[in-house]
């Protein structure tokens, strides 16, 4: 009687304890982009809501919704009521990307990318979170864009569904559908949420630099509606822009 009063305490314990480190979350980041052609963009306010089986996200006029278990992401546009549904396919690294078939063979050409990311072993504090230091390089035929990563690991959310969600809003972008499966598996080398991340980017001989530090992180109830695409709101096909 002991032994079986003894494994349901763990039971509930345990059931409870991981209740705790997937309930939902609600996280604040702020991006600063000082070279900005457009003041609006030099900072910007994005954020997140994680629950175990959906992600939203909000920066200014534009919203993205991922749903876990269909794997599929739907990107709102408010300022013109439209939405596009993005169906994901995180098994392969080399999918072919919809966005770009019906590009020219030399445009795919310079289209061709890759992304790597390298842990670096270096370790400090960040506010109230103890972090790690990662290196990421992305390169494709005319940019290169280096990112410090500072990720870390006190910030209890579901890491694999956060992998998802920050690789689908990527390959959400036009061209980028095919790195989807390389960058799920090199963010696997990644332990924890980034914290901060500095990004200095060159193209055409131009270096541009993209500052995303994490200033909020609280426990929510997310509202179910936060992940239905509003009435009236017109869908568009998945294609380029």
């Amino acid at each position: 009687m002991f032994k079986l009063r003894k494994r349901m305490v763990f039971t509930i314990a345990f059931t409870l304890f991981t209740a705790s480190l997937f309930a939902d979350v609600y996280l604040k980041q702020r991006m600063l982009q000082p070279d900005a052609k457009d003041k609006k963009d030099a900072e910007q306010i994005h954020e997140t809501w994680i629950t175990p089986t959906k992600v939203r996200t909000n920066t200014g006029d534009h919203s993205s919704i991922f749903d876990v278990e269909k794997n599929l992401l739907i990107n709102l546009d408010h300022s013109k009521k439209k939405y596009m549904e993005i169906p994901l396919d995180f098994s392969s690294a080399v999918a072919a990307d919809p966005q770009a078939e019906n590009l020219p063979a030399f445009m795919k050409n310079m289209m061709k990318m890759e992304v790597s990311i390298r842990p670096t072993g270096e370790e400090k504090q960040i506010g109230e979170w103890a972090c790690r230091k990662y290196l990421q390089t992305l390169k494709m035929a005319m940019m290169t864009s280096e990112s410090e990563i500072w990720a870390s690991e006190d910030i209890h959310v579901d890491i694999e569904v956060y992998r998802k969600f920050s690789a689908a809003l990527m390959a959400s972008q036009p061209g980028f559908y095919k790195l989807l499966g390389d960058m799920m598996k090199e963010s696997e080398k990644i332990r924890g949420i980034p914290v901060l991340q500095i990004t200095k980017s060159k193209v055409m001989g131009k270096t541009m630099e993209t500052t995303t530090e994490l200033i909020e992180v609280k426990d929510v109830e997310t509202p179910a509606d936060l992940f239905v695409v509003p009435p009236g709101y017109k869908k568009e096909k998945f294609k380029a822009e």
